[in-house]
């Protein structure tokens, strides 16, 4: 359960309060089945169990007043927030930076002569691309480090994710485990990765794109919500996004919904079976 404070314009601050139940399915024989229901409630009202759909819409119209706040819903990584659908996003996004920077003229003075001689209507999209491509690549390596000690306190280095564009001017991410590998055609493309290494481009993807459709800056949304964005993370990974949110390069403020299913996090608190059975409903 997480309770926390809000203050949306005109509203004033409110505390809103969120609980996630999952239990073992009733109807199903597989030990690893579960059903999750969803519970909200603002001020000193009751605890009310809305539909998933309820849910997101509820997190949505709450929590998402200002501009620039990230919402990550349930299942997100795996539906709207993907990393295929992200990398759909891009050359869209890539057009309005690009007219961006070419409309702000003085930028124009970094392109190459061979960029304005081919098309100077391009060296705005040149520019976008390759910030996004860091700035990809920046955050895969945060997301992907080793850990040099069994407690994982202290991490190594990352992996890295080359964004690709492709012949018919989509894109794709190719990723490798070791540094300069993906640069040098040795990495591996979105498709051929599991769910939990999508996950990780989705993420790196989702936690970019917004600093860049802003001025392509090099911050994270002020405010983040991320429903199980660790679901299909291994403990390692899951760790090392924790590490990140963090760190001096997270977000001013992020709620985190998770399972625990990969054990990542001892300290934290559960709701026990029986304790669930006596929640207020």
């Amino acid at each position: 359960m997480a309770k926390f404070r809000v203050e949306r314009p005109g509203d004033g601050p409110g505390t809103v309060t969120l609980m996630r139940e999952v239990r073992e399915h009733p109807d199903s024989a597989d030990k690893e089945a579960y059903v999750t229901s969803n519970w909200v409630c603002e001020e000193a009202g009751e605890l009310s169990e809305i539909s998933e759909a309820g849910y997101r819409e509820w997190l949505s119209k709450s929590l998402l007043s200002f501009d620039g706040d990230l919402l990550l819903p349930q299942f997100g990584l795996m539906e709207s927030r993907s990393a295929t659908a992200l990398l759909a996003m891009i050359p869209a996004e890539l057009e309005k930076v690009g007219a961006a920077i070419q409309a702000a003229g003085p930028l124009l003075k970094r392109k190459t002569a061979k960029t304005a001689r081919a098309n100077p209507g391009t060296a705005g999209v040149v520019r976008a691309e390759a910030w996004l491509s860091r700035r990809v690549d920046e955050i895969y390596r945060q997301l992907t480090r080793e850990p040099v000690d069994d407690r994982m306190e202290e991490w190594g280095e990352g992996g890295q994710a080359l964004l690709q564009r492709q012949p018919d001017g989509s894109f794709d991410l190719l990723t490798s485990m070791r540094r300069g590998a993906a640069a040098c055609g040795y990495g591996t493309p979105l498709k051929s990765l599991s769910d939990g290494a999508r996950d990780i481009c989705a993420l790196s993807l989702l936690f970019a794109l917004p600093g860049f459709m802003n001025g392509m800056q090099d911050s994270l949304p002020p405010f983040m919500v991320l429903d199980e964005p660790d679901s299909r993370l291994d403990k390692r990974h899951a760790s090392a996004l924790r590490d990140f949110l963090q760190g001096p390069d997270g977000p001013k403020q992020c709620i985190w919904m998770s399972l625990n299913n990969h054990s990542a996090f001892p300290e934290d608190s559960v709701l026990e079976e029986e304790e669930a059975q006596h929640s207020p409903r």
